[in-house]
């Protein structure tokens, strides 16, 4: 595990945003405007260059997952195009914490934005995105269209926290920045344990998802006509072992080498460790999946497919929880860069 875990360069900032309005009452795909508003905004502060690659990237991306129709005609113009499964063209992500939507002046509003791989870049977060940040707190990005309700140019930045293990560090307070105070893509793992139980008087059983998950094999496109499923089939629901896998693919995104995969993870392991873990889900497979659930559709205008909690039918062994807790760091499956795809194991 602990090679694993070596291989991985991720940042995690905690942003703590306190609105200057009376009262703010936010989307609940907060995340997708989060992504738009200082995705527009650092796009506006780039030179020419770099400027064209992120505006390049949010126009493709718009052409498939939007209803912006003059993206649409891009794509539609040069079929062969190949369409980023994100609009940054980094590796980053947004995790607005899933508290409430309605806000009073002064409430701290509180999201993770997490840099990883070759994008885990302290220097890019100082010279980009905190100036970003600044600029959508004072001006609302033009040309979005919010569905939150007094939150952009009305907002200060209380405080920005970095993670060490386990613990948040504050180089941001009160709006001074500490420049003495420079993360790194290795501290997110300092001190960090992974599947300790020590505050569980037993096995684990129950996954509640944070935010909406999408784990089939291709991501899922909100139709432009029409409704969701409202139901989730049995077969179709995430099990252990899928989880699992879909960890590791993820890994596999975040390791130096682009073109890795999530046999490159698995040769991360020494041999007695890939034979535990090979071990437990070889026994899972023999045990019965029916599992009870509580899933729903998540509004069409969000990313992810589903969201809500399960409860499997056979508790998670020890040797895994690792491994998914992980998981619950990274996210998995589509859309991660909108949050979608982290749990919690009780």
């Amino acid at each position: 595990m602990l090679a694993i875990i070596e291989a991985i360069n991720l940042i995690r900032y905690l942003i703590v945003l306190r609105p200057r309005q009376t009262l703010v009452k936010l989307t609940d795909c907060f995340a997708n405007e989060l992504s738009a508003g200082l995705g527009a905004a650092i796009t506006a502060q780039l030179p020419t260059r770099e400027a064209h690659e992120w505006q390049r990237t949010r126009q493709l991306w718009a052409a498939r997952y939007t209803h912006d129709q003059e993206a649409a005609a891009l794509l539609k113009e040069n079929p062969l195009l190949s369409v980023p499964p994100a609009p940054w063209p980094i590796e980053a992500l947004f995790f607005h914490y899933p508290v409430k939507q309605i806000y009073g002046q002064g409430e701290p509003i509180l999201w993770e934005l997490k840099l990883l791989g070759d994008a885990a870049d302290h220097g890019f977060f100082l010279e980009r995105i905190l100036p970003a940040l600044e600029m959508t707190a004072t001006h609302p990005p033009e040309d979005m269209q919010a569905e939150s309700v007094g939150f952009w140019g009305r907002y200060q930045i209380h405080a920005v926290y970095a993670a060490r293990g386990a613990q948040w560090t504050p180089f941001v307070e009160e709006g001074e920045l500490d420049f003495d105070h420079y993360p790194t893509p290795v501290q997110w793992r300092g001190g960090l344990e992974l599947g300790v139980q020590e505050n569980y008087t037993r096995p684990r059983q129950l996954l509640v998802w944070l935010t909406p998950f999408d784990l089939g094999a291709e991501p899922y496109v909100p139709p432009r006509h029409g409704r969701r499923r409202k139901r989730i089939a049995q077969r179709d629901l995430p099990t252990i072992e899928s989880l699992i896998q879909a960890s590791m693919v993820r890994v596999a995104q975040l390791l130096p080498n682009k073109h890795a995969s999530p046999e490159d993870v698995w040769a991360l392991m020494s041999g007695e460790e890939r034979e535990r873990v090979q071990e437990a889900i070889n026994d899972l497979q023999k045990r019965s999946k029916r599992q009870s659930a509580r899933i729903e559709a998540v509004p069409s205008r969000c990313f992810g497919q589903w969201r809500g909690t399960q409860k499997f039918a056979t508790p998670i062994p020890e040797v895994l929880l690792p491994y998914l807790e992980l998981a619950s760091i990274l996210h998995v499956g589509h859309h991660t860069h909108f949050g979608c795809g982290t749990f919690i194991l009780r």
